[in-house]
């Protein structure tokens, strides 16, 4: 619902997107990223193609670092070559051996782990550009923004309509359909 989607938008409030369970914060990151993108589509904002792009970049990075986690752990506790290999497609250059315990494994998967540390300041880079264009996105934007489009759509459609009631892809199909609305007739009375 839009009320919701303005949570998450103005106040950082991603909680209000849980229906049930107890999801990670990174799972309700993932959620928002994707309700957001879905919106700047919907809304034909010009900065969608850089969020998604940006966002696409965050999913891949998070999901090799969930990848190269998994792999270490399973390292720790039984040596797999097809495992070794998936890091050395990583440029990780790993150099685990069978044989090696201890001491030797636990200094080689530190190593592996110092590699792979870049994705971590990368996703943290990323996740900043993020921000950065989420707010030069919604500098325009605020509550008394919704509020004002909200009373045109209700004006609009003869009857009112809260934030509570309508969800986000209908609020900018909406909007969208006002807009061509008055275009239409703005060409008719121009052809006149």
């Amino acid at each position: 619902m839009l009320d919701k989607f303005q949570d998450c938008l103005f106040e950082n409030d991603l909680s209000v997107l849980i229906i049930s369970g107890s999801p990670t914060q990174e799972d309700l990151q993932a959620a928002w990223d994707k309700i957001y993108v879905q919106y700047c589509q919907l809304s034909q904002d010009s900065s969608y193609n850089e969020v998604f792009e940006t966002i696409k970049e965050i999913n891949d990075l998070r999901a090799k670092i969930y990848l190269i986690d998994g792999i270490i752990v399973y390292l720790q506790l039984s040596y797999s070559k097809e495992l070794i290999d998936i890091l050395n497609v990583f440029a990780l250059r790993c150099t685990i051996k069978q044989e090696d315990t201890g001491a030797v494994l636990a200094d080689k998967l530190n190593t592996v782990l110092g590699r792979a540390k870049k994705w971590n300041l990368k996703l943290k880079q990323k996740q900043g550009d993020l921000e950065k264009l989420r707010t030069k996105s919604t500098g325009k934007l605020d509550r008394n923004y919704f509020d004002d489009q909200l009373f045109e759509i209700s004006k609009f459609n003869g009857y009112h309509i809260k934030a509570s009631d309508i969800t986000v892809s209908q609020f900018c199909r909406s909007l969208n359909k006002i807009v061509e609305h008055y275009q239409r007739e703005e060409f008719k009375n121009k052809t006149r």
